[in-house]
C-alpha cells in the first residue's frame, strides 16, 4: 500500500505479508527504501482478506505516519490544516479533490453556524476540523480506533478544542448519545457499504433538522435514500469527481424532515 501527501511530499510504503521470517523482509528493505522521503512499515496479517488490515506492525524506517496539508475555502475565509495519517486510518486519496470537497461541505454548512454539529463516521477528522470554527461544539463519532487516534492528534496539532471524539459505532452512539446536545445538524460520511440498518432506524425515529450525506458509492446512497425519504426530503444534491479516470464519484446530499 502506497500513500503520499501531495502537499507535503511525504510518502508511506506499507508492506503487508502473511506471517513470515523477518529475514525475508530485510532483503526487500534496500529496494523499498529507494523511494525518497518514505516511511517504510511492515504489517503482518494471518487472515485471508482483500482488505488491507493487519494484526501487528513494525516500522522499518522513517516514522509510523505521514502528514498532509489541506487548504479549505468557504465563505470569505481560507484555512490550512495539517493532518496526520497512520497506515490503517482513512483519508481521502485525492488531495485536490478533498480540498474541494471539504470546502463545498463548509459552504453548505455556513448558514447553520452557531449550533451543535454531529460528524458521524468522522474518520481522521477532516470534516470536523474543516468547519470547526463555525459551530459551538462538534460531536465526532468513528468506529476505527486508528482513525480516531489520528483525529484526536489532528485536533491537537491544529489547536482545535471544540470537537469531542467518540470511539464506537454510529448506530450505538445515536441510540445512547453522550450528554444533552441538540440533534439539529448532522454530517454523514459512511463507508462504501452505506449506513448500517440500525443507524438508518435511529435517523428515522429521531430525525435531525438538517442532514448532510456524503457518499462515495451512489448505489448504496440510492438504497439509503429510499429509506430516508420516508421521513426526509431532498433539498440539494451535487456530485464531485474525486476519482478521475474511473466511473466513481462522490455525492453530497442535503436533506431535511418532510
Amino acid at each position: 500500500v502506497l500513500r503520499e501527501g501531495k502537499n507535503t511530499g511525504q510518502r508511506m510504503i506499507l508492506l503487508i505479508t502473511a506471517p513470515t521470517d523477518p529475514a525475508s523482509v530485510e532483503t526487500l528493505k534496500p529496494h523499498l527504501a529507494q523511494l525518497p522521503h518514505a516511511a517504510l512499515i511492515w504489517a503482518v496479517s494471518g487472515k485471508i482478506s482483500d482488505v488491507a488490515t493487519s494484526e501487528r506492525m513494525q516500522i522499518l524506517s522513517g516514522r509510523g505516519s505521514i502528514e498532509e496539508r489541506l487548504k479549505i475555502n468557504g465563505g470569505n475565509s481560507e484555512r490550512t490544516l495539517t493532518f496526520q495519517i497512520s497506515p490503517h486510518s482513512f483519508f481521502q486519496t485525492n488531495t485536490s479533490g478533498a480540498e474541494f470537497l471539504y470546502s463545498k461541505i463548509r459552504e453548505w454548512l455556513i448558514p447553520y453556524a452557531g449550533s451543535d454539529l454531529y460528524d458521524l463516521y468522522c474518520g481522521a477528522g477532516g470534516i470536523s476540523l474543516a468547519v470547526c470554527e463555525l459551530f459551538r461544539r462538534i460531536l465526532a463519532v468513528e468506529a476505527n480506533p486508528a482513525a480516531l487516534s489520528d483525529a484526536q492528534e489532528n485536533a491537537r496539532g491544529n489547536h482545535i478544542s471544540n470537537v469531542s471524539f467518540f470511539c464506537g459505532r454510529v448506530e450505538e452512539f445515536l441510540r445512547n448519545p453522550r450528554g444533552e446536545h441538540s440533534r439539529s445538524l448532522a454530517v454523514l460520511d459512511p463507508p462504501r457499504a452505506g449506513l448500517h440498518p440500525k443507524a438508518l432506524k435511529e435517523l428515522l425515529e429521531t430525525p435531525f433538522s438538517q442532514l448532510f450525506y456524503i457518499s462515495c458509492n451512489p448505489q448504496s446512497l440510492v438504497r439509503d435514500l429510499k429509506e430516508l425519504r420516508k421521513c426526509y426530503k431532498m433539498l440539494k444534491i451535487e456530485s464531485v469527481d474525486l476519482f478521475p479516470h474511473t466511473e466513481h464519484i462522490e455525492v453530497l446530499v442535503h436533506l431535511c424532515p418532510k
